[in-house]
């Protein structure tokens, strides 16, 4: 349980597919599926994990403790 209550399962934070940024450590990749193709400078492509938030969910979160 969070200081609020509520629960932190199906948080990306307790995700066994959620890497932290050292850069921000609110923030993190979402590894379950491959890197996706984004724009970069607009005009080059490049291939990058989605980026959330710790308190983010989705519906395919697995438990990291397993």
């Amino acid at each position: 349980m969070t200081e609020d209550g509520s629960n932190d399962r199906g948080r990306c934070e307790c995700c066994r597919y959620w890497h932290s940024l050292d850069t921000n450590p609110g923030q993190g990749e979402c590894r379950r599926h491959a890197p996706r193709p984004e724009a970069f400078e607009s005009i080059h492509m490049m291939a990058a994990w989605p980026v959330t938030n710790r308190d983010d969910w989705c519906g395919e979160y697995q438990d990291s403790r397993r």
